[in-house]
């Protein structure tokens, strides 16, 4: 019973960091950039079931690399009284400045868009 139990808590750890370096993947290290992003890409908006939003891709810094990367679009569970606001670069001064997508709190008696 033991085994079993550490074994899952090793699993639940381990799960936990793969979830925690995921992000990662599509870090924002740099939130400012003097190069300006590509106009975004055509997506296809997947058929999905109510209670899920589409986040549409974006394009993301790579610093490393230098250069826009592109990240997907994907479905999100819906928030309940909260909208999603897609990441998005505003150009300010010759500078582009990235804002991260994210929820925020839907006014009140404003309808749900799915």
């Amino acid at each position: 019973m033991r085994r079993g139990r550490t074994r899952n808590a090793a699993f639940a750890l381990v799960m936990a960091l793969v979830w925690l370096a995921a992000p990662g993947v599509y870090a924002k290290s740099d939130r400012e950039s003097s190069v300006a992003p590509p106009p975004p890409r055509t997506e296809t908006i997947p058929k999905h079931k109510a209670g899920y939003v589409w986040a549409p891709g974006y394009w993301s810094w790579n610093e490393r690399g230098h250069k826009h990367v592109w990240v997907p679009g994907r479905l999100l569970k819906d928030k309940r009284g909260a909208r999603w606001v897609p990441d998005q670069w505003d150009e300010k001064d010759g500078r582009y400045h990235f804002t991260e997508g994210h929820w925020e709190p839907r006014p009140a008696g404003a309808a749900s868009r799915r």
